[in-house]
């Protein structure tokens, strides 16, 4: 048997039931079948391994595999679920990237969301500010540090332009646990 779910994430149809796994070409990797196949001898289930199944029209994705033994009238089955996580695979690698790029820079780089919480704070700003990234992220940028205004009211201009404009460039001060430093600031706003 197959549910419609399988089928519908597959690309098969009916006509893989019956088939053997190996017959209907499912596993991209044979040896993480072989695998699949000697913890179920020893253990009888498995539980959210991660595989490479291959869909109908042969692409590959990524999906937890989980599958136990069981007996139906003195007559062994294998009962198998996957869950597809192919696109959070994929999201996971674009983040680690990001994180890498990120980190990779000689420049301090943060992030913050719409409502001015970190979402990000790499290791040039952990040494330029003082500041830890977990001391930083999920808390208010004006929380940790101050954007010292050299006139009343500069820091509602600088945000209104970087909303008008989407970018702003100038130097700033901070004031930070370290003291008062300058920093030539790039900002811009993104989605």
């Amino acid at each position: 048997e197959a549910n419609d779910t399988f089928m519908r994430n597959s690309g098969y149809g009916k006509e893989i039931i019956g088939k053997k796994s190996v017959e209907a070409g499912i596993w991209a990797f044979p040896e993480e079948r072989a695998e699949v196949i000697e913890i179920l001898k020893e253990k009888g289930m498995v539980s959210n391994l991660e595989r490479r199944l291959r869909v109908k029209n042969g692409g590959i994705g990524i999906s937890l595999f989980s599958a136990e033994i069981i007996t139906i009238n003195n007559t062994r089955y294998m009962l198998s679920v996957t869950t597809d996580i192919t696109e959070r695979k994929k999201m996971e690698e674009k983040l680690r990237f990001s994180d890498t790029t990120m980190n990779s820079l000689r420049e301090g780089v943060f992030a913050m969301d719409k409502d001015c919480n970190i979402t990000r704070w790499n290791e040039i700003c952990e040494q330029m500010f003082g500041i830890k990234a977990s001391e930083a992220i999920g808390k208010q940028g004006g929380d940790i540090m101050t954007l010292v205004e050299e006139y009343p009211g500069q820091n509602e201009k600088r945000m209104k332009v970087l909303i008008e404009k989407g970018f702003n460039r100038e130097e700033q001060i901070y004031r930070t646990p370290r003291g008062d430093i300058w920093v030539d600031v790039q900002a811009q706003a993104i989605e």
